[in-house]
């Protein structure tokens, strides 16, 4: 290989996410916070341990389903395109630079799996957790506007 660059690496580094991902980070202030232990027992019926592939754990698909409406992916498939490029989102599922990116038909699968009744379980456990935080204040009030307006339109 003369005369072309050869590369031969010199050896193996570990690197960090953790430096990757600044102070200031919008996750990392999701993950001071965040904590999603009880979504393992709210979804163990749901997982068997002698059938079928390994999934994904449900602390990591939780965290996968707040990205996806945190940064307004709709799309499974780019959820975990996005996962590949974006060091921040990988940290944030807790997956190191070895760990394959889970796949989208898996996500959607457990989507299905789950059900709503467990969403609104852990979703109702979040805003628990949420307030004791102090990220939500006891009266809460939420105001709108319903003033209709009428359009001109064709």
């Amino acid at each position: 290989m003369q005369g072309r660059h050869a590369f031969e690496p010199t050896s193996r580094k570990t690197i960090d996410l953790e430096s990757f991902v600044s102070e200031d980070h919008y996750l990392r202030k999701v993950d001071r916070v965040l904590e999603l232990s009880f979504v393992v027992e709210l979804t163990t019926e749901c997982y068997s341990k002698s059938h079928g592939r390994p999934s994904i754990a449900p602390e990591v698909y939780f965290r996968i389903l707040l990205v996806s409406y945190i940064y307004r992916i709709s799309s499974d498939r780019r959820l975990c395109e996005e996962v590949r490029h974006n060091l921040a989102y990988r940290w944030f599922y807790q997956l190191s630079l070895e760990d394959a990116v889970p796949n989208h038909s898996s996500i959607s699968r457990i989507r299905d799996r789950f059900g709503v009744e467990i969403f609104e379980k852990a979703f109702s456990q979040i805003v628990v957790l949420c307030k004791q935080k102090g990220l939500v204040a006891e009266q809460c009030r939420v105001m709108t506007d319903a003033l209709l307006i009428a359009a001109d339109a064709i």
